[in-house]
């Protein structure tokens, strides 16, 4: 796993485990927002990635 995951993932655990578990963690439409453009960009990554690589 790259640093930058595992960074990211580390985070998420931590804020999640802040409010006791996922689902005590509000979801506002601004996360909501932030989550789909974080979840693009990184298909965007993961698409030129695999296609750098062929």
């Amino acid at each position: 796993m790259e640093k930058k995951s595992l960074i990211a993932r580390r985070l998420i655990c931590d804020h999640v485990d802040k409010f006791d578990g996922v689902v005590n963690v509000s979801t506002s439409k601004r996360l909501l927002a932030f989550a789909t453009t974080a979840r693009n960009k990184y298909e965007k990554y993961t698409l030129n990635r695999k296609l750098g690589s062929i």
